[in-house]
């Protein structure tokens, strides 16, 4: 049986690969919904797939967090949602539940390391809803370059990033303006992450060693 510092540090490295399982599940029943014939088989087989493996991920999640759990009595006793919604594929949705109190029950500390945590979480949260919205505005549009979610996720990370290599672009009135949105978060994102980087930097300069001031001369 595992001590507790372990079980705590598994929880922690544990966090963000449920955050993004989570997130990925949402994203494969809205494909799995798609209703357009034209799009539905691939996207159904995709939102399939991602299904499947946020439900892998959440099941290897209960599995190594029992083992390494100091009390495996209690561990069960309270994690007694995530049980049901790993077992009944029908109620995987309980497991989002399961993520939003891991995420804002271990998102706690100084001031800096929130701000990493959440610039993390929010980046993730961006580009995945934002791929969602931009391929369900443009997936059956005349001349359309973003017809599947694999485009969709792309075209978003490089919107994000400010690259921008412009081989995938929306042709939609909704999808240009999911574009500003992106365009502005990725800005911003990358405004927060600089401040953040060059207040870290500032600080370790100022806690630095000093040296001696030199002794007077007899």
């Amino acid at each position: 049986m595992a001590s507790e510092q372990t079980y705590q540090r598994y929880r922690r490295l544990a966090r963000y690969p449920l955050f993004l399982a989570g997130l990925l599940f949402i994203i494969g029943l809205v494909l799995i919904l798609d209703p357009h014939i034209a799009t539905a088989e691939g996207h159904h087989i995709t939102g399939r797939t991602l299904t499947l493996i946020s439900w892998a991920v959440f099941l290897a999640d209960y599995v190594v967090s029992l083992i390494l759990a100091p009390d495996r009595v209690q561990f069960i006793r309270t994690h007694v949602l995530q049980a049901v919604g790993v077992v009944f594929p029908p109620l995987r949705i309980l497991l989002i539940f399961h993520v939003t109190y891991e995420v804002a029950r271990q998102t706690r500390g100084k001031f800096g390391q929130r701000v990493r945590l959440y610039l993390l979480y929010l980046t993730t949260l961006v580009v995945l809803v934002s791929s969602v919205a931009v391929l369900i505005a443009e997936r059956n549009a005349p001349g359309a370059t973003i017809v599947s979610f694999g485009d969709s996720l792309w075209w978003a990370a490089e919107t994000i990033s400010t690259v921008g290599y412009g081989d995938m672009y929306p042709v939609t009135v909704t999808g240009r303006v999911i574009a500003v949105s992106l365009m502005v978060n990725g800005f911003l994102i990358l405004s927060v992450l600089t401040a953040t980087v060059a207040q870290k930097f500032a600080s370790t300069q100022s806690q630095g060693p000093q040296e001696p001031l030199p002794e007077p001369e007899v």
